[in-house]
């Protein structure tokens, strides 16, 4: 009887004498070079570059490789409040020629970009006191993302920064992931803050 083991190129149980006629295997072990390079473009595309691969282990290996949870420009979901929030210009302080710019004061930044989470007033304006400790979801867009020897962290086009641990605790990807865990603080009672 011959011996039996998994083979992965037909992902089930091979046979030894059947190894030699296999399309996966070169009958002595190895694997077809033509095989290899079905799997590989079926994993990574049809673009792969075998050495690119090789640095990336290596660097994981290593510990060199840091994986952050968004790209620049992701839009991102955040629990936070108004108070978190810094005022900012509405227009510029300078004009052109070295004049009075075109702000006229300092303003929420969620006002501006017209993705506050509470409802205006009924004339219309906002009233970022009213609900400065108010948790809510804020949308945001990813802007930038640090590395270095204190922290790792991404910074928002109005809401500062976070850290990547952050994510899955305050920062989501998804507005119903944030929803999610935002009723479940409710929930469980847990501080917002």
């Amino acid at each position: 009887m011959s011996e039996r083991y998994f083979c992965f190129g037909k992902q089930g149980i091979c046979e030894e004498e059947t190894c030699a006629r296999c399309d996966f295997c070169d009958g002595e072990g190895g694997v077809k070079g033509e095989t290899l390079d079905k799997i590989f473009k079926g994993l990574f595309g049809d673009e792969y570059d075998l050495d690119r691969l090789r640095e990336l282990v290596q660097a994981d290996r290593d510990e060199r490789c840091i994986i952050p949870p968004v790209k620049i420009g992701d839009i991102v979901y955040l629990i936070t409040t108004c108070k978190n929030f810094h005022q900012v210009l509405d227009g510029t302080m300078y004009g052109d020629d070295g004049g009075p710019g075109t702000a006229t004061g300092m303003y929420c930044p969620c006002e501006l970009a017209e993705n506050c989470p509470f409802p205006c007033d009924y004339d219309g304006s906002f009233d970022c006191e009213k609900h400065k400790n108010t948790p809510a979801i804020f949308e945001d867009v990813v802007t930038g993302i640090y590395i270095d020897y204190v922290q790792d962290g991404v910074t928002f086009d109005y809401s500062g920064s976070a850290d990547f641990e952050d994510f899955g605790k305050t920062v989501f990807m998804s507005r119903e992931a944030a929803e999610a865990a935002m009723k479940g603080e409710n929930e469980n009672g847990m501080d917002q803050r």
